[in-house]
């Protein structure tokens, strides 16, 4: 391979694992992303449940203190009452304060510093909860229940400095209007300008409302990239796949390069599976099938390198290589074949398409009429042909040439009546999937179907694939013309299948 096709397919290949690297890179990152902001609403839920859990818990304790609290609203302030009262806390984990109210002033108080105190301008009285801070401390803010009874009014104050922590950057706590951050108590709602990414979470108390931040792009990409696990992964995935991107980029070069070679110097032999006439059990032919047995890879199926072939443009070079080397064949003499003996030889859409296709039937057809022998070419119906006039053109000079036509794998594609009209076979192959139907048991009406439409059209038909005696025996009692599969013969190489003709003719 010269320099320049090199460079070349280095490109290719770089090229290749670049955009299996990029492609991985894009769907991991994707999905540690969608993992990592899945992780981070589930820490969230668990972080809202424990915050709505302790707000429950401690409004809960605020209804139960005031209970307990009623029967000493109305009584006057005296040491009793006031001891009664500043006792009442410290049965609660956050009640800051209990406190009664009379004209809009602090009559009573569990904290001595509360009372007489004005509360007009930071309690309003016709809520039922309210945000604000304390009385006497104005650093310290509270949550409280404001609870009217026929003696009297009373709140309940709840200490909120513990719910900051548990709040966090990612949720919030509306009461009333009011809002509490991780920072402290916002005068605004969450219906206002700086609330707009919260969303409010599924209410469980209609006295507040959580709500919790919808992260932005930029952060959940954050929470990918801060995890070194998440990181890992993204990179070593999109390195393994650019690193198997190249290998099977250069596995597919090498295999090329190796398939090049081996055409070049006929190592890629033909071998021979026969075709039996169904009347007369005699050898009527046979399919050239193409083998590899490469020094080091051992044996190559077709399967394999024929669509390299017709991908790279080899096809044409491995036909000529393999018709070189049954001529070769031939003419060693040790095989004698009887009249109309036919070789039928598989041939690429893309090869009847080449434009010096036409000159390679005008060189091999008088080659083999003057070895006596039939050429067959079998064009596989698995290939969706456009039968065009260029197409009908070649296919006209091909019979003209004494080359006849078949129609292989039938029936497993793209055929139908209009295409098998156009092409015009000689016969058809009707693919062993058919063959593996036909059951000991019941009758298949699908291959009779394509045998009397073929006898119909006056097409020869040969079913392959057949490995059973009782298959063989199914389609001669419904006249097929020609059978070929391994209840015959393998395919053999020439030394082999002359040995097969000589002892089938013995037998006859």
């Amino acid at each position: 391979m010269d320099q320049q096709n090199f460079l070349r397919n280095k490109k290719n290949r770089l090229l290749a694992a670049a955009i299996a690297f990029v492609l991985t890179l894009i769907v991991t990152t994707t999905l540690a992303t969608i993992n990592g902001l899945n992780n981070h609403e589930k820490r969230v839920a668990e972080q809202a449940e424990l915050v709505q859990s302790s707000m429950n818990s401690m409004l809960r304790d605020a209804h139960e203190a005031a209970h307990k609290a009623s029967p000493l609203l109305g009584r006057p302030c005296d040491f009793n009452v006031e001891k009664a009262l500043n006792m009442l806390p410290g049965q609660y984990k956050h009640i800051y304060s209990i406190n009664f109210i009379r004209n809009q002033h602090i009559s009573c108080s569990s904290l001595l510093a509360n009372k007489n105190a004005d509360i007009g301008f930071i309690l309003p009285l016709d809520k039922a909860l309210w945000m604000s801070r304390t009385v006497s401390s104005p650093d310290i803010y509270v949550i409280s229940l404001i609870t009217h009874l026929p003696q009297g009014t009373l709140y309940v104050a709840s200490d909120l400095r513990f719910l900051y922590e548990m709040l966090g950057n990612d949720l919030i706590i509306e009461v009333s209007g009011k809002t509490l951050t991780a920072a402290g108590l916002v005068k605004d709602s969450l219906a206002s300008a700086q609330f707009r990414r919260y969303e409010a979470l599924p209410a469980h108390s209609p006295l507040y409302t959580l709500a919790w931040r919808k992260p932005e792009i930029g952060e959940i990409v954050g929470y990918t990239l801060d995890s070194w696990l998440s990181m890992g992964f993204i990179l070593s995935t999109s390195t393994i796949m650019a690193a198997l991107a190249w290998q099977l980029a250069i596995r597919r070069h090498s295999l090329h390069t190796q398939l090049a070679y081996a055409i070049r110097h006929h190592q890629i032999h033909p071998h021979y599976q026969p075709i039996i006439c169904a009347k007369t059990n005699a050898v009527s032919g046979a399919e050239i099938l193409a083998r590899w047995h490469h020094d080091e890879l051992g044996f190559v199926p077709p399967d394999v390198f024929i669509p390299v072939a017709e991908s790279t443009g080899l096809i044409i070079d491995l036909t000529e290589s393999l018709l070189k080397q049954v001529v070769d064949d031939l003419q060693q003499g040790i095989a004698t074949f009887p009249p109309g003996f036919k070789l039928n030889l598989n041939i690429s859409h893309a090869h009847v398409s080449d434009s010096s296709f036409d000159l390679f039937i005008d060189h091999w057809s008088p080659i083999f009429r003057a070895l006596g022998i039939t050429l067959v070419f079998e064009i596989t119906e698995r290939e969706n042909i456009d039968i065009c006039d260029a197409l009908t053109q070649r296919i006209d000079h091909i019979k003209r040439s004494g080359i006849r036509i078949a129609l292989d794998d039938f029936g497993t594609g793209f055929s139908n009546l209009a295409f098998i009209s156009n092409l015009s076979p000689d016969s058809i192959k009707i693919d062993r999937m058919f063959t593996r139907q036909i059951s000991q048991e019941a009758a298949t009406p699908l291959i009779d179907c394509v045998i009397d439409m073929a006898k119909r059209m006056d097409i020869l038909t040969t079913a392959e694939g057949v490995e059973y005696g009782y298959q063989a025996d199914y389609l001669k009692a419904n006249q097929i013309d020609c059978l070929q599969g391994y209840f015959f013969s393998k395919p053999l190489s020439f030394s082999d299948f002359a040995g097969y003709l000589n002892a089938a003719a013995i037998e006859q």
